[in-house]
């Protein structure tokens, strides 16, 4: 799992954030802030998250041939 989470996030904060993946037993694979973004980081970076995502999808897959 990667995470991302913006640093001016006021809706869940990242302490938030950290908390709940360790309730939940989740250890991400990476963790990426995304720096003076908030809440809705994800309307301005989602080609990143999105090739991020196809990267770990390649690099999983690969793995697995």
């Amino acid at each position: 799992v990667d995470v991302w989470h913006g640093t001016s996030d006021q809706i869940i904060t990242l302490d938030e954030a950290r908390a709940a993946l360790t309730q939940l037993g989740i250890v991400p694979a990476s963790f990426q802030l995304v720096e003076g973004e908030g809440h809705l980081f994800v309307t301005n970076h989602h080609r990143a998250i999105m090739e991020a995502a196809v990267r770990s999808w390649e690099t999983d897959t690969a793995k697995q041939a």
